[in-house]
């Protein structure tokens, strides 16, 4: 097996908040935005999530709607809309039938969302289905099954069915691993040439929990970024053709190349390294947030950014790792402190400007 390649073991006990193989890439936007600096604004729009319908839990996956529509996913599991802020709807509930999800337990909760127009698709992996719900009605409209969508952490709905993503990996997962893959609407599920070898992480051995979905979409672009790796992928749709580009985030592989070499000491240097997390795209620049664990310290964060052609473009070291993107501005959910307050969460919008 490569030892090129990371070693990711999921581990549900942890929660830490990816060289190049280029190619000539098609990513969207000009080449004029490399001499340019992405700033993220130090402070931005706060507003707390009146979560009126039913208090929240810890949040797992949320994205933003047009017409400033939020959907919010926690671990209860519960899937809800936010209108202006405000929980107006749920969508389905725990179970095991139809339209259900999260088993009796309600332990195996949503994986991934996503939408298109009037439709919400929720995939939860454990069960290996998407469920599409109406975002007007929340109706639900039927399920998408195979079971290749077990293990996969992204979803994306494209013309006539679905891609799915897979953000883990351990020392058992062969090179050949495709990362991507197709499920039509007919069920039928197809990889895309995007292998876990080009992704060419470094080595390790150390248990880590996956901060976040490693992908992102902008227009026709696809992007991935994986933990331990250097390497930024940009895939193409409807083609599903694949390039790489430097991914310009300091990932410290002597750490790693030290932990493997001393295994007794692993923790130790893990300690030392920045874990790729959440990746967002727009047309001018993309955005990686990464999380050093610190060795039980608070976690360190940092977000990167860099053109879709791969030319770095400025970090900044962050108190948080932002959860989605809306328009030019990053949504940050954080809860709220105040033993005073009838609400658990407050989300932040803060911009990002070129200079």
């Amino acid at each position: 097996m490569s030892q090129r390649r990371a070693s990711v073991i999921l581990c549900l006990s942890l929660l830490l908040l990816a060289s190049a193989c280029g190619s000539e890439s098609s990513a969207p936007g000009a080449g004029s935005d490399s001499s340019l600096t992405a700033t993220l604004a130090d402070s931005g729009e706060t507003y707390l999530l009146r979560d009126n319908l039913k208090p929240l839990g810890n949040i797992t996956s949320a994205i933003s709607v047009e017409g400033n529509r939020l959907v919010v996913a926690d671990d209860q599991p519960l899937v809800v809309l936010f209108e202006d802020h405000v929980m107006t709807r749920t969508f389905g509930r725990a179970g095991n039938g139809p339209c259900e999800y999260g088993g009796n337990s309600g332990l195996l909760g949503v994986t991934a969302l996503d939408t298109s127009g009037d439709s919400l698709f929720v995939l939860i992996n454990s069960q290996q289905k998407i469920i599409t719900f109406s975002l007007r009605s929340g109706e639900c409209l039927g399920e998408t099954s195979h079971h290749g969508l077990l293990a996969r952490q992204y979803l994306e709905r494209v013309a006539g069915g679905f891609l799915t993503g897979r953000s883990h990996y351990s020392s058992n997962t062969p090179d050949t691993t495709r990362i991507l893959s197709y499920l039509s609407d007919d069920e039928t599920m197809v990889p895309v040439d995007l292998v876990l070898e080009s992704i060419d992480a470094a080595p390790t051995t150390i248990p880590i929990v996956i901060p976040g979905i490693n992908f992102a979409r902008h227009n026709n672009q696809i992007y991935a970024a994986f933990p331990f790796s250097q390497v930024l992928a940009e895939v193409e749709v409807p083609s599903f053709k694949v390039h790489t580009h430097a991914l310009h985030i300091e990932i410290n592989r002597e750490a790693f190349e030290e932990a493997e070499s001393n295994p007794g000491q692993d923790f130790a240097y893990i300690g030392q390294a920045d874990i790729a997390g959440r990746i967002h795209a727009t047309n001018r620049w993309i955005a990686v947030s990464t999380r050093r664990p610190r060795n039980g310290k608070e976690p360190l964060s940092k977000i990167y950014f860099q053109s879709p052609a791969g030319d770095p473009m400025g970090q900044q070291t962050l108190d948080d790792t932002p959860f989605a993107l809306q328009g030019n501005r990053l949504m940050f959910i954080e809860p709220v402190r105040d033993p005073e307050s009838d609400y658990t969460y407050r989300v932040t919008y803060r911009e990002v400007t070129l200079q």
